[in-house]
Order: structure tokens, then C-alpha cells, then sequence
């Protein structure tokens, strides 16, 4: 009898052993799996941070390209516009330098024309972009830009061009 409570108490002491090392392990588990959790979601919040910051970028980006596009246009529409009127003032009046200013009257007109391209470009690149064909993009996006530098650049020479005619038909 001796023998079977020895076996009695050693079956309860692994028993009482194995249930808190079962407490154990579950704490442990249950531990980890805190960690975990926690792990989990503070990435979960910093990529939706990184993406809402990124959102917000690409807004602002489209609304100063958007900007700066509608400046290169107005910009050289106006002057379009005025030099025409003083073009055909001009011509009523005195006939000479009408031709020379008729250039750079071509010059903002082009500019007004590579801004208008520029801005259907821009939304060519931007129906590619929700696509998701990154490298037509980046192509597009990149013509937008050279567009717009060069509307900026005949608007620039036009102006440059408008300016020497007026100061040789002034001064001479």
C-alpha cells in the first residue's frame, strides 16, 4: 500500500507540476502574444501615417502643379492679349515694327500652347498613375514638366523679344 500512495503522490506532484508549468507556458503565450499584438499594430498605425502623409503630398503636389500650370497659361494669354492690342494700335497709327512684333506675339501664343499641353499631359499622367503603370507615369509626368518649362521659356522670350522691339522702336 505504501508503494501505491508513493505512485499516488508522485502522480499528484507531477500532476501539480505539469498544471503550473501548463500556467506557465500559457502566461507566456498568452505574454507574446501581447507583444505581438502590440508589435502588429504599431506598424499597422505608422503605415497608415506614412501613407496619409504621403496622400497629402501627392495633393499638394497636383495642386501646385495644377497652379503652375494655370500661371504659365494666364501669364501668356495676357500677354498675348495686351501685345495684340498694342499690335493693333500700331498698325492703325504707324505700320513699322508690326512684323517684328507679330514674333513675339507667336512666342506667348506657343507658350499658351505648351502650357495647354502641359496640363493634358499632366492628366494623362494622372489617369496612368490610378492604373498603377509607374514608369508610363514617370514618362508623362516628365513630359508635363518639359512642357511647362517650355511655356515658361517662350513666355521668357517672348517677353525678352517684345522688350528689344519696344526699346528700338522707342529709341530709334
Amino acid at each position: 500500500m505504501s508503494n501505491e500512495s508513493n505512485e499516488a503522490v508522485l502522480v499528484e506532484q507531477l500532476r501539480q507540476e505539469f498544471d503550473q508549468r501548463m500556467r506557465v507556458t500559457e502566461e507566456k503565450w498568452h505574454r507574446e502574444m501581447d507583444e505581438w499584438r502590440a508589435k502588429f499594430e504599431a506598424e499597422r498605425d505608422k503605415a497608415k501615417a506614412e501613407n496619409a502623409i504621403q496622400l497629402e503630398m501627392t495633393k499638394a503636389t497636383c495642386v501646385a502643379g495644377q497652379g503652375a500650370l494655370k500661371t504659365t497659361i494666364i501669364m501668356n494669354g495676357g500677354a498675348s492679349v495686351a501685345l495684340l492690342a498694342f499690335i493693333g494700335n500700331t498698325w492703325i497709327h504707324k505700320r513699322d515694327g508690326v512684323a517684328m512684333l507679330s514674333i513675339a506675339l507667336f512666342l506667348f501664343a506657343v507658350g499658351v500652347l505648351s502650357g495647354c499641353a502641359a496640363t493634358g499631359v499632366t492628366y494623362l499622367a494622372q489617369s496612368i498613375a490610378t492604373e498603377e503603370h509607374k514608369d508610363q507615369f514617370k514618362v508623362r509626368n516628365n513630359w508635363a514638366i518639359v512642357l511647362w518649362i517650355t511655356s515658361c521659356g517662350f513666355f521668357l522670350a517672348g517677353l525678352v523679344f517684345a522688350c528689344i522691339i519696344f526699346m528700338m522702336h522707342t529709341l530709334g
